[in-house]
């Protein structure tokens, strides 16, 4: 009987003893997922390439209402380009439970250029009143192979002659061709230092950028973007177009910053640097 309770004890101790040890020493946290140089520029590209797409609508923005235009109808100028397209007007149109003047662009499947070259397909519908931000809305928005769902807001105020301020309130979700599904949400301010009075062109345009956003990408991991050192984009320059300042791309823990160079001229290739490794790439 002894023997029998003695092995009982020494069982127990031993259950005890292993207990112990895996309370003293608990399971490994996971390891932060490891993101490629690759897969982190082709991030990248896809966010700024986001920002293209929906250029001619921004610059449309800007030549509106209270600057450049003296109606809403202006800001077709360079939203129809060589299209020639005349907008469906509705004065009492509803959107968000609110009465808005609406302004849809129907590009049609076939295609058209605008005047920046792009070719653009799908519809945009403009929607203004007094007391709101103005909204784009883009429906099976084909921009050069990208395809745009989703809203901009933008709102604005003017200083002077050449000087606008324009913050966009966003909410997009982008299709590209080959790398699938990305979904845009964010806030960006731009500061408008020349062009901004050059009514129905954008290419002369120069302006200073801040802000932050989140895109989704295909495999529902996030990339957080926040702008470090204010961008200084000339839309003059033929490769878009940043000539200055920092972004910083966060994914997965990972963390890479991209400069796009001094500002002294139109630069087509930027410093991308991580794990403090920096390599050129090229704007494509």
């Amino acid at each position: 009987m002894k023997t029998k309770y003695l092995k009982i004890a020494s069982l127990a101790l031993v259950v005890f003893f292993v207990n112990c040890s895996k309370d003293d020493n608990p399971a490994p946290a996971d390891p932060i997922p490891v993101v490629t140089d690759a897969e982190m520029e082709t991030d990248i590209k896809a966010d700024l390439a986001i920002d293209e797409a929906y250029e001619p609508i921004y610059a449309s923005f800007q030549s509106s209402i209270a600057g450049k235009g003296n109606s809403i109808s202006d800001i077709g100028l360079k939203l129809s380009g060589t299209c020639a397209i005349e907008p469906v007007t509705k004065a009492n149109d509803t959107y968000d439970g609110l009465v808005y003047i609406s302004l849809t662009y129907d590009y049609g499947t076939a295609g058209c250029t605008l005047s920046n070259g792009a070719t653009v397909k799908g519809m945009v519908t403009l929607y203004y009143r007094a007391d709101k931000p103005i909204v784009f809305k883009f429906t099976n928005y084909d921009y050069n192979g990208k395809i745009i769902n989703g809203t901009v807001a933008f709102s604005k105020t003017v200083s002077g002659t050449n000087q606008a301020k324009i913050t966009n309130t966003q909410s997009l979700t982008v299709n590209f061709p080959v790398l699938g599904e990305f979904k845009r949400v964010g806030s960006i301010t731009r500061t408008y230092v020349k062009g901004y009075d050059t009514k129905g062109d954008y290419t002369d345009d120069i302006f200073n950028t801040t802000g932050n956003w989140t895109t989704t990408f295909p495999d529902k991991t996030t990339n957080v973007v926040t702008i470090t050192k204010e961008l200084v984009t000339d839309l003059s320059c033929p490769i878009k177009k940043h000539k200055s300042g920092t972004i910083q791309f966060t994914r997965k823990s990972n963390v890479a910053t991209i400069d796009f160079g001094d500002g002294l001229g139109c630069n087509v290739k930027w410093t991308i640097t991580r794990n403090g490794v920096s390599k050129e790439i090229t704007r494509e």
